[in-house]
């Protein structure tokens, strides 16, 4: 665990060498037909292109009519786990929708409901959403969100949780504060165990941290992405320890439709950990098109919240 932290700290300290560097970035040429001053750019249909957006392929939401705006910006995603979590076992498939609501140029609701069943046939769902806004002088987006979840353990027992987060996206680094609330606290005998003691599973709450820079590039769909985090989850006093530990996750995003993420976890709890996932997402007018040219970070507002869907579940002595 020492290494670990230690490793930590290491990384903290280029990251914050990082965040030094200047975000901002020039943008000289301007496309056919739009005219521009060194703040923006007025195209022929009224709505608002920034300067790092012109040559960027992307295409400003119209601003008179969101209800529009809606439904051509809208998609369904299919997203596939692979191993264990913190606090949950197995992989799922998941099926889900992304929906903007009462979209702005630079700013709007969404909903994000979906289903998913784990690779032992275990069915779950969460259903939530959240307010986006997009700050063009820093080429930024701000977010908060909340979801409720409803999954089943490793050992058949419903659970039900709130799931809170704020979020900050831009070019050269993201900040997200994720928090996990179970609506019950149920301790669920499991047998006997050692010593006289009895075996118990109970969902256990907790929240996790994570600050991410590109690795190849700042563009809005930058190629990959490296983020480091800390978690920690805890319910009642028990004889075990709560899981507390870093994660370092991998997210690349490979054009319009498709994501790849890997995590990579260790606390005393649950030991070593690595998850993956990969996503992919049908069409929308308002993500990078297949060229991935995309240099605004406008489009990070139509992405999916990123937090843990499972619920984390601890099994204890006592």
């Amino acid at each position: 665990m020492r290494s670990t932290w230690g490793a930590l700290l290491s990384l903290a300290a280029i990251i914050g060498m990082r965040v030094g560097q200047a975000e901002a970035q020039e943008f000289t040429s301007i496309s056919d037909g739009v005219f521009a001053d060194s703040t923006v750019a007025y195209p022929a249909d009224g709505t608002v292109v920034y300067p790092h957006e012109i040559d960027s392929g992307f295409v400003s939401p119209p601003i008179s009519n969101p209800l529009t705006d809606s439904a051509s910006s809208s998609y369904g995603f299919l997203r596939k786990d692979f191993m264990d979590g913190v606090g949950y076992e197995d992989g799922a498939t998941t099926v889900g929708a992304f929906i903007p609501l009462a979209m702005t140029s630079n700013s709007g609701f969404f909903f994000q409901p979906q289903v998913f069943i784990t690779d032992v046939g275990d069915a779950g769902v969460n259903f939530g959403g959240g307010f986006r806004a997009y700050m063009p002088e820093a080429d930024r987006v701000i977010g908060a969100y909340g979801f409720y979840d409803n999954d089943e353990s490793f050992h058949d027992h419903r659970r039900n949780q709130i799931a809170v987060g704020v979020e900050t996206l831009g070019p050269m680094w993201d900040f997200r504060i994720n928090g996990y609330i179970p609506l019950d606290d149920d301790e669920d005998f499991l047998g006997p165990g050692p010593g006289g003691l009895g075996r118990f599973e109970q969902a256990i709450g907790g929240a996790d941290i994570e600050f991410g820079i590109p690795i190849f590039d700042p563009s809005a769909f930058g190629r990959l992405r490296a983020y480091f985090g800390l978690y920690a989850y805890g319910s009642d006093d028990k004889l075990d320890d709560d899981p507390a530990g870093a994660r370092v996750r991998l997210e690349g995003h490979l054009n319009q439709h498709a994501t790849f993420n890997a995590s990579f976890m260790h606390d005393d709890k649950f030991g070593d950990m690595v998850t993956m996932y990969v996503e992919f997402r049908g069409w929308s007018s308002r993500l990078p098109g297949m060229d991935n040219t995309n240099t605004s970070n406008r489009a990070k507002l139509y992405l999916p919240a990123v937090r843990q869907y499972r619920i984390a579940n601890e099994v204890f002595f006592q």
